[in-house]
């Protein structure tokens, strides 16, 4: 009678492992770039090189800082929050680039009189120091470096 006991304990026991799972944690916490139902489609470094218009990453796009003389257009720094990284976006006949201090990158793209406006793609940025740069025949400027988190 008492291994019987002892037994069913076993095997209740042994069913009740079997429903009762403990997540680890990994699963516990989602990573914030798993790009899973609300997540973005690339997340910081993953981001490098992307069209942030081809993956959505300009939706929550805000501009953090912009480079320009009074007479002349101006390039922005752009920021998604979402996907934590940023581009250059050119608002004139510019060439622009955003530059990623260390790990090093840099994207270009050139504006001209029939697009008017063109961005870079992106580098993420985030706990990395970035900047957007403009340059033409008779002017240049950057943003200051600007960390992101």
């Amino acid at each position: 009678m008492f291994r019987r006991s002892i037994a069913r304990a076993l095997v209740v026991l042994a069913a009740l492992a079997g429903v009762v799972a403990i997540p680890s944690a990994a699963q516990a916490i989602p990573d914030p770039g798993d790009g899973g139902p609300y997540g973005p489609p690339c997340y910081s470094l993953s981001c490098d090189g992307y069209n942030p218009a081809e993956v959505g990453c300009d939706s929550d796009a805000w501009t953090a800082a912009y480079a320009h003389t009074p007479s002349t257009p101006r390039a922005e720094l752009r920021i998604s929050q979402r996907c934590k990284a940023a581009w250059a976006r050119s608002v004139g006949y510019y060439y622009v680039k955003i530059e990623r201090l260390d790990p090093p990158r840099i994207e270009t793209a050139n504006a001209n009189f029939y697009t008017g406006q063109v961005w870079t793609r992106m580098v993420g940025m985030r706990g990395y120091k970035v900047r957007a740069c403009y340059w033409n025949a008779s002017s240049s400027g950057c943003t200051a470096w600007i960390t992101f988190y």
